[in-house]
């Protein structure tokens, strides 16, 4: 939409209304910046951003990890690259529910993630919310990663004489990993989640290589373990090896993830749905629409190319979450895996925002740019009170119980006043008054 004399009044907007002449014809998606709010540190929850490569409110986040464990996956004043970590960490101050890495290096695998680490500078570093890529300074080898709603797709390439690895940290928590080395393929899952996630939690995923190993094995806990291909225990992983590429040529090494909260099987699914073919660019392509779709809801004249950028950076921000967790089956049908009671269900359920300050600020702001999307998230609460008795608290992916009061009233009530009504009012209704009358 196109931002009319009165929707100019809301305050997000007030800083991009100097009006000189368009410096900039790029695209919203091209004008965002990542990296903008990665200078993280504690001191008044500075920073708390990373550099996400992720459909709009996508369940499978990619960044590249600059420390395994601690409070900030990513920190621009860091030089260590530990991989490409699938992520659903919403803040530093939350927890990130069934991660995974997945890292490129020469010669021998190596798992402990400051053994495995490569160095890179920001000249070497491209960040856009549908594709990042990073030259690595130690090895020379080139890394990429795009994003699809629940799969990602990376390209490694690695430099002439030397052996290409690509090792998998199926991360602690309780993991698992299968390779299949004729298939070309990792399977697995992490099943890490905080305490009131129901006890079915996994993080189901599934790797597809487009060329053939040449060396596969696993890693559990200390032990390094050639030619084994499974392995479970609290923290496992595997690697695969390719065989050198010919004096003076580099090789191309492609990979396609997918992800699942419902099955093994789901995970293979939303890959061949979401990356049906080995074509990188075509793939970042399609999120680059889709960032655009969502960004160019708001269409702002006149603003100088440092006023797009830090507009539509935090429009970006504001855009990953609630992150949705449902998936789509076999009949074309959502259905999700409740981190509440267990079960697969149909419709909707969504995570990884707290209510306590969004329903004052990015609510109000999707009910006015994005209705539908308003709409579904309300399906999505009402599905979280279905299955738990309560309407959701900082779910992540479920209850936490933190922050005061209980502000997914105020976001279906804000939806009300301004005419939504496509979802279960009498349902709406019964959540709402519990949480006003229920300690």
């Amino acid at each position: 939409m196109r931002l009319t004399p009165a929707f100019l009044q809301i305050a997000f907007v007030m800083a991009c209304t100097e009006v000189r002449a368009n410096e900039h014809a790029s695209t919203p998606a091209d004008d965002v910046d990542p990296l903008i709010g990665t200078d993280n540190s504690a001191a008044v929850s500075r920073g708390n951003t990373y550099p996400a490569a992720v459909w709009p409110f996508g369940m499978t986040a990619w960044t590249p990890q600059t420390a395994q464990e601690g409070r900030w996956i990513y920190r621009y004043d860091k030089d260590s690259f530990q991989g490409f970590r699938a992520t659903r960490a919403p803040s530093i101050w939350m927890s990130d529910y069934g991660p995974l890495a997945i890292a490129p290096m020469l010669q021998t695998p190596r798992f402990d993630p400051v053994a495995r680490a490569d160095v890179f500078d920001h000249a070497g570093e491209s960040a856009k919310p549908y594709r990042y890529a990073v030259d690595l300074q130690r090895s020379g080898i080139h890394a990429e990663v795009v994003p699809g709603p629940r799969s990602g797709f990376m390209r490694f390439v690695f430099p002439a004489g030397s052996t290409p690895v690509v090792v998998l940290d199926a991360f602690p928590g309780g993991s698992q990993v299968r390779i299949n080395k004729a298939a070309r393929t990792i399977s697995g899952f992490n099943a890490r989640a905080i305490k009131t996630t129901a006890p079915q939690f996994r993080h189901h995923f599934v790797i597809e290589f487009d060329q053939a190993a040449q060396e596969v094995g696993i890693w559990n806990g200390v032990d390094v373990r050639p030619h084994t291909d499974v392995a479970s225990g609290d923290h496992v992983g595997a690697y695969v090896s390719f065989a050198p590429p010919p004096k003076g040529k580099k090789l191309q090494v492609l990979l396609r993830v997918g992800t699942s909260f419902v099955s093994a099987e789901q995970a293979a699914a939303n890959l061949r749905q979401e990356m049906p073919n080995w074509d990188l660019e075509a793939a970042s392509e399609r999120a680059r629409a889709a960032w655009n779709r969502e960004l160019g809801r708001i269409e702002i004249d006149g603003a100088t190319k440092a006023q797009r950028r830090t507009f539509y950076t935090a429009l970006y921000q504001a855009s990953q979450f609630p992150r949705f967790l449902q998936e789509v089956d076999a009949k074309g049908q959502q259905v999700h895996f409740s981190p509440y009671d267990g079960q697969i269900h149909p419709g909707p359920l969504f995570a990884d925002t707290g209510f306590w300050d969004t329903y004052r600020a990015v609510f109000p702001l999707y009910t006015l740019i994005n209705q539908a999307k308003t709409t579904e998230v309300i399906r999505g609460l009402l599905n979280a009170f279905s299955q738990s008795g309560w309407l959701p608290k900082w779910p992540n992916p479920s209850h936490t119980n933190v922050m005061i009061a209980t502000h997914a009233d105020a976001v279906i009530g804000d939806a009300f006043v301004k005419g939504l009504r496509d979802y279960d009012l009498n349902q709406a209704w019964l959540a709402i008054n519990k949480n006003g009358t229920v300690p």
